[in-house]
């Protein structure tokens, strides 16, 4: 899978949804507390997840868990 179609979640901004972004994935930050960031795709639970990835993405939850 070419890296470009990767998405990388975490909860650290810098670590996880920049540097993600800086190597070529897609960066999601999980944005516990919601501060603003314009430039970076925001989540404040992991239950907002499939709905800000296209439609083409399958998420099986009950596998991640």
């Amino acid at each position: 899978m070419p890296i470009k179609n990767c998405y990388y979640v975490g909860d650290n901004l810098q670590i996880d949804a920049l540097a993600s972004r800086n190597a070529g994935m897609k960066g999601i930050w999980l944005n516990w507390k919601g501060h603003k960031r314009p430039t970076v795709v925001t989540i404040r639970s992991l239950t907002e997840l499939e709905s800000r990835l296209p439609e083409y993405v399958e998420l099986d939850f009950h596998s991640l868990f």
